[in-house]
């Protein structure tokens, strides 16, 4: 009976496998047939989109595949559950024209060449999949920013182009106050140097998974803190909440940028790792084979704690 069982196992694992792979060539041949469609959308490069941050003060609102998924109503291996009123939001940040706030789009407009094997094979797929239904609401003539901006590292080829986006993040942030509304398991630079450089920094802690139910407390929480600081700049890594709230913190008169993934590329990259991996202590996503959406409630670190100034729907 074990054996029969353990047959029947192996053989649904081999099914899963190759259903994913069929899925994956399907959608990279969609994409190789369809890439002048994107490619009539002007996305600004990395570099681009982080110069004009800084020189024009602006905030940023990124799109990527979980984005467009969550404004489909589609379900996902996520920490944010489908929400009819989050896909109406998503929907009117991703057609809005607030000149104090970027939209990002993926690089992949550009093309996929820059990519690594897998990344090329990633991005065609999101392409294809989940980012070909949103044309329509897209603007021809309009100009974007790059969602990867906080993605420079594991998907590129050239890993020594992520060094300097790092710094322009570093610079860009340099003598500010930071306020970091986050996952309360993401700890944003604790345990590297990525805002060595700001002049201090104050964190806003708020659920790891569907945060978007609080979403007016954490509005309200951000905007009582940030008006409290001199210059700040509002980091937010909090999924499609982020998204949303960069915006709407952006009509409010504070720059705020949506930066998920961030400081998991800027680990990466300090350790030069070649594939994703977890990172002890922090929540990631995107490794949950290893242990990465396993993280301890409590942290000993006592600069970190020092600078948590409210928590928002955790204990």
């Amino acid at each position: 009976m074990i054996k029969n069982f353990l047959y029947k196992l192996t053989h649904r694992n081999l099914l899963k496998v190759l259903g994913n792979r069929l899925t994956v060539f399907y959608y990279n041949l969609k994409y190789l047939r369809l890439r002048s469609k994107f490619e009539n959308y002007h996305v600004m490069s990395i570099p681009e989109t982080l110069k004009l941050i800084t020189e024009k003060h602006l905030s940023i609102s990124r799109f990527g595949d979980g984005e467009f998924k969550w404004i489909e109503m589609r379900k996902q291996d996520s920490f944010q559950r489908p929400d009819r009123k989050l896909s109406e939001r998503l929907s009117k940040v991703l057609e809005s024209d607030n000149e104090n706030c970027l939209i990002g789009l993926p690089d992949a407009f550009s093309g996929t060449a820059q990519f690594t094997n897998d990344g090329k094979r990633g991005w065609r797929l999101i392409m294809a999949k989940d980012v070909l239904p949103m044309l329509p609401r897209l603007d021809l003539n309009r100009v974007y920013g790059n969602a990867n901006i906080s993605r420079p590292y594991m998907d590129f080829k050239d890993k020594e182009a992520a060094h300097d986006t790092f710094n322009q993040f570093k610079q860009l942030w340099h003598q500010r106050q930071v306020l970091i509304v986050e996952g309360a398991k993401s700890r944003l630079g604790v345990g590297n140097d990525l805002f060595h450089s700001a002049a201090s920094v104050h964190r806003i802690l708020c659920p790891e998974r569907d945060a978007w139910e609080r979403y007016q407390e954490i509005y309200d929480a951000t905007i009582r803190i940030a008006n409290r600081l001199e210059d700040p700049i509002v980091i937010v890594a909090l999924g499609p909440t982020a998204t949303v709230l960069a915006f709407d913190l952006s009509h409010a008169g504070i720059q705020a940028l949506d930066l998920g993934h961030v400081d998991v590329e800027y680990e990466w990259m300090k350790a030069g790792y070649q594939k994703k991996h977890a990172i002890p202590g922090k929540y990631v996503n995107e490794a949950p084979t290893e242990g990465g959406r396993e993280v301890n409630a409590t942290i000993n670190n006592q600069k970190y704690n020092n600078q948590i100034v409210m928590k928002v729907g955790i204990e």
